[in-house]
């Protein structure tokens, strides 16, 4: 069984300056885009409505929701003012997607971590893909009736 993923903080509104971000924030993006431009992937042409600044990581390990989302935002300990001007003109959002081989997988966040990203202004969008598949022969054992 297995677990992937990524963690991305995006910033998107209208004439970002991309290199201002990156000097508030102390990070380089892994990718962005401006409006208008068009990107083209198997499930067709998309013309991006904002620009975009993303800084991503992936992670190929099991490391639970919270922690990673912890982790990714210690980068930016020391930016919380930073993001919260950035946040006065653009959108934040700090994604979480996770791929498994589980059928089912369950997550909480702490308070404190819901807290400090309310905070900032950060939207939080955590999403699972579960590839898993259910096995009937568990070995259990079987209910019986109290009459037998």
């Amino acid at each position: 069984m297995s677990y992937s993923g990524y963690i991305c903080l995006k910033i998107s509104g209208d004439d970002i300056d991309f290199q201002s971000i990156e000097d508030s924030l102390g990070v380089h993006a892994t990718e962005f885009q401006k409006a208008g431009e068009e990107t083209v992937s198997k499930y067709g042409t998309h013309t991006y409505k904002s620009d975009s600044w993303l800084y991503e990581i992936e992670y190929d390990e099991i490391v639970s929701i919270s922690k990673s989302i912890h982790d990714f935002m210690t980068r930016f300990k020391d930016s919380g003012e930073s993001i919260k001007k950035i946040h006065n003109a653009n959108d934040i959002i700090l994604w979480r997607d996770l791929y498994s081989d589980y059928f089912q997988i369950g997550f909480s966040i702490e308070p404190t971590l819901m807290k400090w990203l309310a905070g900032l202004g950060v939207q939080l969008d955590i999403q699972i893909y579960l590839h898993g598949r259910v096995s009937l022969s568990r070995n259990l054992p079987k209910m019986r009736s109290k009459g037998r």
